[in-house]
């Protein structure tokens, strides 16, 4: 197999994540990818269905994606983190929604400060089989009144594939 070679493209490198959005994988109903590109173009969902954005505290979300290979074999590990302000009865609806949904699965799509999309917990190889799942979620009170309270929310995938670029006008 020939390398392709890499060259670096233009345009901002802010890190950080912009916005995030989730929904149920039994909300998709179908998923369309420019198979020149690989580029997520559209997904289609159930009627009254679609993603939910998740607000949080500003510089406390990230995702990552982590490639290991052991005896041959590939894994991607795809980890969104994100900090929500304030535990209290709303963010424990907000956990208790996530953990209920994640015996089914979740997608989101994570959205950089840079403008660049990320549909997370699908995959052309494996559809909605490989979703995120809340993995933790860890509500810290701080230990004094200057302390931020939160309530960190960390969603896990595994599979073999990098995340697919999402590129849509309705991006969130």
């Amino acid at each position: 197999m020939t390398l392709g070679g890499y060259e670096k493209s233009t345009g901002k490198r802010s890190g950080g994540i912009r916005s995030i959005a989730l929904t149920s994988v039994s909300d998709i109903t179908g998923v369309e990818t420019n198979n020149a590109s690989g580029i997520c173009t559209g997904i289609s969902f159930v009627e009254n269905g679609g993603f939910g954005t998740y607000e949080f505290m500003e510089g406390e979300a990230s995702y990552t994606e982590e490639i290991s290979i052991a005896d041959g074999v590939t894994e991607v590990k795809h980890e969104i983190q994100f900090a929500i302000e304030r535990p209290d009865n709303e963010s424990a609806k907000t956990i208790s929604e996530l953990l209920k949904t994640s015996r089914e699965g979740i997608v989101a799509i994570v959205t950089t400060n840079s403008n660049v999309s990320f549909l997370v917990g699908y995959s052309d190889k494996f559809g909605t089989e490989q979703p995120l799942r809340l993995e933790k979620a860890k509500m810290s009170t701080g230990s004094n009144p200057a302390n931020n309270t939160t309530e960190i929310i960390t969603l896990v995938s595994r599979d073999d594939c990098k995340s697919m670029v999402y590129n849509d006008s309705t991006a969130v």
